[in-house]
């Protein structure tokens, strides 16, 4: 009895185990990266835990300093950074550095060659609020195209919310939006703690006169640029920037529209994005709207929407905020909660890209330890 049982024991977990060594080839079969095979959604989103992927990546020793490269389906990487005339042993601080972080993603770019990479590189994060940098980009190419005039008032485009808006608030501008300049405080969605406490009283400031970072600007934004355009964000964005620029994580399955229908009628709009894929952007910024021998944005939008419209300190003129942009000493950035980051850094030709899995609670990385890391990746480039 004891035995038969012992038998069929042992044949129930001889059969279990090869179920799953047929299910692991079965996925390996029908892809190099585990982000293609497993799909069970969001909440068990396991693209990236391979890291540092060999099939991202075609390892170089030395280009044509004088040209930027754009990646195709791979990137190409650095074989050793000290031939495109970076310092290892700062490389070397730099890693030190966020291996002391909670840091899940970073990558290092000059003139689109990988220099560095550390962590979970094609796994999709989420943007948090460099969503509106997003934005910002597909305002530019709808600008160019003369279908978003950023001189129109809240009025003259009908956008109201509830509890209507007052005849002072409808007079601000789509550019006043785009700088958070608006002077409009009503609550919105997807605020955070800070932003529900610090914002003005409503009627406190004239449009175009008092900078304040705020949800309602945002994303009252969102609802503008698909009323103009006739197009819905996240296809346009698919179909305007992810296409042209290969991105190869990008899934529209990763977008949300986020609504607080209690509080306004104007959603977030939500994004996860690999690091890979957020480099992707940062070049294209970075070589001033052109991707290959496209012009995507304009080199005027380029510097219209990262100029600093606000200036935070009289005393240093560039670190300020522009259209959803943030400006400072070196260039600009989007940033998110947590410790996202795409920088981008003109002179030197550097895009650098910091992601932190935000989705744990208390999981962030603090200012003073990203501008730590700004600060490290310019000596490692050889500016002093």
């Amino acid at each position: 009895m004891f035995l038969l049982y012992g038998k069929r024991l042992t044949y129930n977990m001889l059969k279990g185990k090869c179920l799953w060594v047929i299910l692991f080839c079965i996925i390996f079969s029908c892809s190099t990266d585990i982000s293609y095979a497993f799909n069970f959604g969001k909440f068990f989103d396991v693209s990236g835990y391979l890291g540092q992927n060999k099939q991202n990546f075609l390892i170089v020793d030395k280009l044509d300093v004088g040209k930027v490269s754009y990646p195709k389906e791979q990137w190409l990487k650095a074989s050793n950074p000290e031939l495109f005339g970076w310092s290892n042993k700062t490389i070397a601080e730099i890693e030190k550095l966020v291996q002391g972080l909670p840091t899940d993603a970073l990558v290092l770019i000059d003139k689109g060659i990988v220099i560095y990479s550390y962590g979970q590189v094609t796994r999709r994060f989420q943007c948090r609020s460099m969503r509106k940098s997003f934005l910002s980009a597909l305002y530019g190419i709808h600008v160019a195209t003369g279908d978003i005039d950023i001189t129109k008032t809240l009025q003259e485009l009908q956008i109201d919310d509830i509890g209507k808006l007052t005849n002072l608030e409808k007079q601000a501008t789509i550019r006043d939006l785009l700088s958070s300049r608006s002077g409009v405080y009503h609550s919105a969605a997807y605020e955070t703690a800070s932003m529900r406490e610090n914002r003005p009283k409503r009627g406190s400031h004239s449009p175009g006169t008092f900078w304040f970072y705020n949800n309602w600007n945002f994303n009252a934004l969102l609802t503008i640029f698909e009323k103009e355009t006739k197009e819905k964000i996240f296809q346009a964005f698919k179909q305007k920037i992810a296409q042209p620029l290969e991105m190869q994580q990008f899934r529209l399955k990763d977008t949300e529209y986020y609504y607080e229908r209690s509080k306004s009628k104007h959603p977030a709009y939500l994004f996860e994005m690999s690091a890979l894929d957020m480099a992707r952007f940062g070049l294209l910024y970075m070589a001033n709207g052109q991707w290959e021998d496209r012009q995507i944005l304009s080199p005027e939008w380029v510097e219209l929407s990262t100029y600093p419209h606000t200036i935070f300190n009289k005393k240093n003129p560039r670190r300020g905020y522009g259209f959803m942009w943030y400006s400072t000493d070196d260039g600009y950035y989007a940033a998110g909660k947590g410790g996202q980051r795409i920088m981008i850094i003109p002179e030197l030709d550097v895009v650098i890209v910091h992601l932190v899995d935000n989705r744990k609670k208390g999981k962030r990385v603090k200012s003073k330890n990203l501008w730590k890391l700004l600060e490290l990746v310019i000596k490692a480039k050889g500016k002093q």
